[in-house]
């Protein structure tokens, strides 16, 4: 069910007024049948700001029948709080979001579920109509529910940028820029414990070009030029390409002759693979199909016994 709420018209000459409407979902049912012969019954009833059509609250109703009626098994309610500059055209800023047992008319009174609170621009500025609308801090409520805890902490660069994230026990993770104003073509994060990370990226695609993982392993991606094919699927050709895998890997490359002696055969029309290979942690030995195949007299395509087919995972 749509609630529709009117936010002006334009008048136009010779006809009616062009009429703007906000629309929002008032209420949602859905109903699941289970075992037993017992039927749930899931509600959403919201309701909406009258000025900005923000959303105010949402009562979330769980009913059950056994055919004879419904009864209700579970009502609970969260509300939401905005803060809005006008003047700077922020509006709709959370402020606090509040959940409680009961229905709406119950949240002032009734349990509190969770309830989670945000300042914008500066630290304890909660309720203040923001200046750039930078969320700072985020306070949710403690394990008795007294009292108020802060789980996160957000600070910014000049541009608004994120450059330094502390949780709740206040271990911070932090990010920098290169160059640190304009366009950034590396980013690099690190954690609490000093671990880092860095990604290149193409400025003008702001595609990723090289990433350097916390144990200095690379993965580098180059991109071709565009093909000139006017063709809706012609794009940018991208090869990537690893550095140290995480595991040393063991190779065994096909003989260049048959064990008889003479050049390789190849069946016609076949392509035969010249090897294939799992990735196996370390520790564990592994040969290549192909390469076994020869050493025990075997042609590409002909089978191994299935006792000499899985020897190499012993």
């Amino acid at each position: 069910m749509a609630d529709e709420q009117g936010d002006g018209s334009l008048p136009r000459p010779g006809t009616t007024d062009l009429k703007a409407y906000r629309t929002g979902t008032e209420r949602t049912e859905k109903i699941q049948a289970v075992s037993g012969g017992r039927t749930f019954l899931s509600r959403i009833r919201n309701t909406y700001d009258a000025t900005y059509g923000l959303p105010t609250s949402s009562q979330k109703e769980t009913l059950s029948s056994n055919g004879t009626g419904w009864t209700t098994e579970e009502v609970t309610c969260s509300t939401s709080s905005y803060v809005h500059n006008t003047a700077a055209h922020l509006i709709g800023l959370t402020h606090q979001v509040r959940s409680t047992a009961g229905d709406r008319t119950q949240t002032a009174t009734g349990t509190v579920l969770a309830d989670a609170r945000t300042a914008y621009d500066a630290l304890n500025a909660f309720g203040v109509a923001p200046v750039k609308g930078n969320p700072v801090q985020v306070d949710t409520l403690n394990g008795a529910g007294t009292g108020w805890v802060t789980t996160n902490r957000t600070e910014y660069d000049s541009t608004g940028r994120v450059v330094k994230v502390l949780d709740a026990a206040g271990n911070p993770t932090s990010t920098s820029f290169d160059p640190p104003m304009g366009t950034p073509f590396s980013v690099t994060r690190t954690n609490a414990l000093g671990h880092t990370t860095t990604s290149k990226v193409d400025p003008g695609r702001g595609s990723a070009l090289e990433a350097t993982d916390a144990n200095g392993r690379t993965s580098s991606s180059t991109r071709s030029a565009n093909t000139s094919r006017p063709s809706s699927r012609a794009g940018p050709c991208v090869t990537t390409e690893r550095t140290r895998p995480p595991w040393p890997l063991r190779r065994t490359a096909a003989p260049a002759a048959e064990p008889d002696g003479g050049p390789r055969r190849r069946a016609p029309g076949r392509r035969h693979p010249l090897q294939r290979q799992r990735h196996r942690p370390p520790g564990r030995q592994q040969l290549l199909r192909a390469g076994r195949a020869l050493e025990e007299g075997l042609r590409p395509g002909d089978r191994l016994p299935h006792s000499q087919l899985h020897a190499d995972r012993l």
